[in-house]
């Protein structure tokens, strides 16, 4: 009986403190975080959209510069060029995690793993919470402090009255990719997005070299009658490094 007590409390005090450690994410482990304000990424997005026996297509130019680096997370501008159309995006906030700084979001934290590639990684699992008239999302991340890109996995849930889900996983670790005419090491991974209405499957290339981490991504969003309603295709074109 004292040896049950005396390893519970061990596991509890062991819970603690990964609780203690999760929020303490380094900011080298982010793709904005491991740089210096100034640093920017430009992206090519080529939009093509099908529907009526009709096809459309459509090109913008995105560029995110990062503003500053905060405790908990990263601020940046965005700006959107399609065609004469300019809209920017200015000095939003974004958690490691990817997710938009919310004061309503709650936090909790325990332990977890995520395969990649045969390999298990043990993980600490973040999971953001926020509530609103609207809808609920729940944002759950598996972190890997001890392998890069850090962020294995993750899934995002929202409630209400237009019920989505998004399921994102590295699935392999080191792949050579060419990146504007030299060879990059990066990750691969696969996005599957599922709402009432259609479903969308993206596969990515990322490094923690390029400012917020995109290389290229090709995106396809599937309608259960109609069909390919629309095929995304985001390509890294230019960048600025600020070390």
């Amino acid at each position: 009986m004292m040896l049950f007590k005396s390893s519970l409390t061990v596991v509890c005090l062991f819970a603690l403190a990964v609780e203690a450690r999760a929020v303490e994410i380094p900011p080298e482990h982010h793709p904005w975080g491991r740089l210096q304000p100034g640093s920017w990424s430009r992206v090519r997005v080529v939009t093509e959209t099908f529907g009526g026996g009709k096809s459309s297509s459509e090109i913008s130019i995105i560029t995110t510069t990062l503003v500053r680096v905060e405790e908990d997370g990263v601020v940046l501008t965005r700006e959107a060029k399609t065609g004469d159309e300019v809209t920017r995006e200015e000095n939003v906030k974004y958690a490691w995690d990817g997710t938009r700084s919310d004061p309503n979001t709650q936090e909790k934290y325990s332990l977890g793993e995520v395969d990649v590639d045969g390999k298990t990684y043990a993980c600490q699992t973040h999971i953001r919470t926020t509530k609103d008239e609207v809808a609920d999302r729940e944002v759950k991340s598996w972190y890997s402090p001890d392998q890069s890109p850090y962020f294995l996995k993750r899934l995002t849930r929202v409630t209400g009255e237009s019920p989505e889900t998004t399921s994102m996983r590295v699935i392999r670790l080191a792949v050579t990719q060419t990146v504007l005419d030299k060879p990059l090491v990066c990750w691969q991974s696969e996005t599957k997005f599922s709402s009432a209405s259609d479903k969308a499957t993206t596969t990515g290339y990322y490094s923690i070299e390029i400012p917020g981490g995109l290389v290229s991504s090709d995106s396809e969003v599937i309608h259960p009658q109609q069909g390919t309603k629309q095929r995304l295709r985001q390509e890294l074109i230019e960048y600025e490094v600020i070390r």
